[in-house]
């Protein structure tokens, strides 16, 4: 097993998760104006909570970032490089 292809799918996953996330939230409907008239956002919400989203939940705070642009945070985006380079590891090491 080549060593060097975990810590970098765990770098890749990493980067790619903090710097990725605004376009993927955006993508789902969660925009600066607003949720997007006939988005994956607007389905949830209609569906999920009729239009009443309550304050502090997850739907919320994708409300937040896709209206500031924000990304998610690096101590998350490590998490999810961590995340990605150990189940690269048991994934080659199953191989």
């Amino acid at each position: 097993m080549n060593i060097l292809v975990i810590p970098l799918v765990g770098v890749g996953a990493g980067v790619a998760s903090i710097f990725g996330a605004p376009y993927v939230i955006g993508a789902l409907g969660f925009q600066s104006a607003g949720i997007a008239a006939s988005s994956v956002a607007a389905s949830v919400q209609s569906a999920l909570y009729a239009g009443a989203v309550p304050a502090g939940g997850w739907f919320a705070a994708l409300q937040s970032a896709g209206a500031t642009g924000a990304a998610i945070s690096h101590g998350t985006g490590a998490m999810i490089g961590m995340f990605s380079s150990g189940a690269t590891y048991f994934w080659r090491r199953n191989q």
